[in-house]
């Protein structure tokens, strides 16, 4: 049996996880190795993403900036419910994960912003 969410479905979804969803980038592909990080992440600790919802669906937006000099490949983005913790971060649960074509990053302070929909 498949249930179809109705009305301000996502709405009262979002309102019951909360509004803590954070990115974590990384340099794998294909499916993360675990359910509390991405595949090959950086040393960048999550950032925290906006939220907005409508009636079926959530956008989550966040921006993460490089740490440090050198040319990083970023091919990977999972979303999260905790900001984790350690160098890289980890932990929390795994909500959503993207792969894609190479973004090069190579100086410290640059970034890459995220804008991912969950459509239900």
């Amino acid at each position: 049996m498949t249930a179809q969410l109705q009305d301000q479905g996502s709405q009262l979804l979002i309102a019951a996880l909360g509004s803590n969803f954070w990115f974590q980038w990384g340099r794998g592909s294909n499916a993360p190795t675990s359910a509390t990080g991405v595949t090959a992440s950086g040393t960048e600790g999550r950032v925290q993403a906006v939220v907005t919802s409508g009636p079926n669906s959530v956008n989550l937006v966040g921006t993460i900036l490089s740490n440090a000099d050198g040319v990083r490949a970023i091919t990977e983005v999972g979303v999260f419910d905790s900001a984790g913790s350690g160098t890289p971060p980890t932990g929390g649960n795994m909500i959503a994960y993207v792969d894609f074509s190479a973004v090069n990053i190579q100086f410290a302070g640059e970034g890459a912003t995220f804008n991912i929909t969950i459509e239900f």
